[in-house]
C-alpha cells in the first residue's frame, strides 16, 4: 500500500515537457458545497462552481454536481458523481464572439484512508471519470450528448492546522484522459494551495490559489486562478 500510495504521488507530481506554445491567462473560481448526512456511512452533497476571465471579465465555465459518498471498511470513501457543464468557447477571453458547449460527467470515485503525521492529514483521491459533449446544432436533451472522453484523475492532498479554526491545504490533482481506443495521454495538472477558515460546526470559508496546466492539440493552457469557497453542512 505504501509503494502505491508513493508511486501515484510521484506521477501527480510529474508533468511531461512540451515545446509547445503556451498561452497564459487569469481566473476566478467561485463555488458553493453543501453535503447532507443520510446516514452514519452516507452523505450526499451539491456542488456549483462558476469560472470566470478576470481580463477581460467573461464566462468561461458553469458546473453544478450531485454525488453520493459511502464510508467503507477501513475508513476507505467511495462515491458516485454527476456533473453538468456549460464552456464558453473558444477558450480565449479576448474572442469578441463565443459559443456554447454543454458537457455530461459521470465519475466513480474512491479516497484512500488518511495518513497522520503528527497533526498534518495526506489524502489521496482516485477517480474514474466518463465525458458526453452535446453534439453542436442539437437540442439539449439526453439523445444530444455522444461520449468522447474516459479520462483518469488522482488527487494528493495535504491538510495543515494552524489554529483550532484555520487550515492550511495543499493540493495537486493529475489527469490523463484517452478517446475510445483508451491510448491515454497527460490531459492536465492543477496545484494549488488555500486557507480554510472554520465558522462553525455549519460552514467553512475558503480562499486559496490554484496553477491550472492543460494541453490542448495545438497549445497549452497556464491558467492563474483565485479559487473561493463556502462549505455548508446541512
Amino acid at each position: 500500500m505504501q509503494r502505491l500510495f508513493l508511486l501515484l504521488v510521484l506521477l501527480i507530481l510529474a508533468s511531461p515537457a512540451s515545446a509547445q506554445p503556451t498561452k497564459t491567462q487569469t481566473t476566478l473560481w467561485y463555488r458553493l458545497y453543501a453535503t447532507k448526512p443520510l446516514s452514519q456511512k452516507l452523505k450526499a452533497g451539491l456542488l456549483i462552481e462558476d469560472r470566470k476571465y478576470l481580463n477581460p471579465w467573461r464566462s468561461h465555465i458553469f458546473l453544478t454536481e450531485l454525488n453520493l459518498q459511502r464510508k467503507v471498511a477501513r475508513q476507505w470513501t467511495v462515491g458516485i458523481h454527476g456533473t453538468y457543464l456549460i464552456f464558453a468557447l473558444p477558450h480565449d477571453p479576448q474572442v469578441r464572439e463565443s459559443v456554447r458547449m454543454d458537457e455530461l460527467r459521470t465519475h466513480q470515485s474512491i479516497t484512500f484512508p488518511q495518513i497522520h503525521l503528527k497533526k498534518v492529514g495526506i489524502s489521496l483521491r482516485s477517480m474514474v471519470e466518463q465525458r458526453w459533449f452535446s453534439i453542436e446544432g442539437e437540442d439539449r436533451s439526453m439523445d444530444s450528448y455522444t461520449y468522447t472522453y474516459l479520462r483518469l484523475r488522482h488527487r494528493l492532498r495535504v491538510r495543515i492546522p494552524l489554529t483550532k479554526r484555520l487550515s492550511c491545504l495543499l493540493s495537486d490533482e493529475y489527469m490523463i484522459q484517452a478517446r475510445k481506443d483508451l491510448h491515454f495521454r497527460y490531459d492536465q495538472n492543477r496545484a494549488g494551495v488555500s486557507a480554510m477558515v472554520k465558522v462553525n460546526d455549519q460552514v467553512a470559508l475558503e480562499l486559496g490559489y490554484l496553477h491550472w496546466h492543460q494541453r490542448r492539440a495545438a497549445l497549452r493552457f497556464s491558467r492563474h486562478s483565485l479559487r473561493t469557497g463556502i462549505y455548508l453542512k446541512l
